[in-house]
């Protein structure tokens, strides 16, 4: 429960991103970290089913979120900075930051941080599970 509110602080929905990051964690599947969510209560009942019927939670998905990683075990240092990247994404979001603040914190080019974003805003319109707060 803890990762889970770490991961998804000031966060309004449960995304494909936060999914991946949590059974990378963990070291688990992604079907077996949404029905652990949904046991906790953390989660709508039927989330997975939900994720199946619009495209599952891919392989690829998984590698744009982790890199080359995506089957090995996750450095600390990952998962601190795929926080980070979630972070940087709410604060944007919120018009907290630029664009090009995001650029200096996350140390990326424009282009990179133009693509998470946008990766950023498929899964809020993917994911409709509103989190509780």
């Amino acid at each position: 429960m803890e990762k889970f509110k770490e991961l998804t602080i000031g966060s309004t929905h449960l995304t494909r991103r936060h999914i991946i990051l949590l059974s990378s964690f963990f070291g688990v599947s992604r079907q077996a970290m949404v029905m652990r969510l949904e046991e906790l209560s953390l989660t709508k009942k039927g989330t997975w089913d939900w994720f199946m019927d619009n495209g599952g939670i891919t392989d690829e998905q998984a590698r744009q979120v982790l890199g080359d990683t995506v089957f090995d075990s996750v450095p600390a240092d990952v998962t601190q900075s795929s926080r980070l990247f979630l972070l940087a994404i709410e604060a944007w979001k919120k018009d907290l930051i630029s664009e090009g603040q995001m650029s200096e914190m996350l140390k990326l080019d424009r282009a990179q941080v133009r693509e998470l974003l946008d990766e950023a805003e498929e899964d809020e319109v993917d994911d409709l599970f509103k989190l509780s707060q």
